[in-house]
């Protein structure tokens, strides 16, 4: 009986130690806090862009009525090829936001559940 205790008390200790080693786990938590943090500017930088190249697209689009109203077709043409260049840059902004805002709930759900307390952390 004795012999079996210090066993399970071996095992426990081995298991214990090897699931909770603070130093991985801090420098896990460090790191994925660091991947939402870095996310995060990411969005900021890719909200900017975005509202500058839908400024640029307001002016644009300015600028083509006034070539229509001229009546120069040069004009318009190259102003319609500036808005489409616009809406372009816009959509590709609006993509990379999405996808950065993904990414950044994915960190967040994996920090969340990689947390010692969660109890779907040792599933």
């Amino acid at each position: 009986m004795k012999t079996k205790l210090s066993i399970l008390a071996v095992a426990l200790a081995l298991s214990s130690t090897l699931w909770a080693n603070p130093t991985v786990e801090q420098a896990k938590m460090k790191q994925e806090i660091r991947d939402i943090k870095n996310d995060q500017k990411e969005i900021r930088r890719d909200v900017k862009e975005l509202k500058v190249d839908q400024r640029e697209l307001k002016k644009d689009q300015i600028d083509l009525q006034r070539a229509k109203q001229t009546g120069k077709p040069a004009l318009v043409k190259n102003a319609r090829k500036e808005v489409i260049e616009d809406r372009r840059e816009i959509r590709d902004d609006r993509r990379d936001l999405r996808d950065d805002r993904r990414d950044l709930r994915k960190d967040r759900r994996y920090h969340r559940h990689h947390k010692p307390h969660h109890p779907r952390y040792y599933r």
